[in-house]
């Protein structure tokens, strides 16, 4: 997969991509564990039994034949380890760029959101005080009637208090 691939894949492609290399790396691992066990159960067996040389004229040809198989496994043991740590040092670099990206997405996205709550906010906040002023507004105007009706009803009241006590006077 090429840069422009990884860049066109979203974040959780991209982490499903991870995990797969992750548990891809942990299979390896455990395959080159078994491996490394098995050529160890290997020259464990080749030294503890004896060999014998029904063709071979010496024990020093039998040992150059001995060392020819070590040699080839040897061989062939580091050449799968050589490209087990190969693919893990390119799984690793794939690791670290996706999650530079991801990192840097992610920063992106987090800039964005709290621009646009500030902006949310300052709306909110003018809003707010708007309807502030207006309900002050309001409430000023409706006092101001209800006191002027406050004020007529107790001027009529005082007049109708006044015939009252004096006609009450008179009783």
């Amino acid at each position: 997969m090429t840069d422009k691939d990884f860049r066109k894949l979203n974040r959780t492609e991209l982490l499903e991509l991870l995990i797969k290399q992750t548990k891809e790396n942990e299979t390896l691992q455990m395959q080159l564990g078994a491996l490394n066990t098995r050529i160890s159960e290997l020259e464990q067996q080749l030294q503890q039994r004896t060999i014998m040389i029904e063709n071979a004229g010496s024990i020093a040809e039998a040992s150059l034949q001995l060392n020819g198989v070590f040699e080839a496994a040897q061989r062939a043991a580091q050449e799968y380890l050589d490209s087990i740590h190969l693919r893990y040092q390119a799984q690793e670099e794939y690791a670290q760029r996706a999650e530079a990206e991801t990192k840097t997405k992610a920063d992106q996205m987090l800039r964005q959101a709290e621009q646009r709550c500030k902006l949310l906010e300052s709306a909110t906040t003018r809003k707010c005080e708007e309807m502030t002023a207006k309900a002050s507004r309001e409430s000023q105007e409706y006092w101001d009637q209800v006191s002027s009706k406050l004020d007529e009803y107790l001027k009529q009241r005082a007049d109708l208090r006044e015939l009252l006590s004096v006609n009450y006077r008179k009783i």
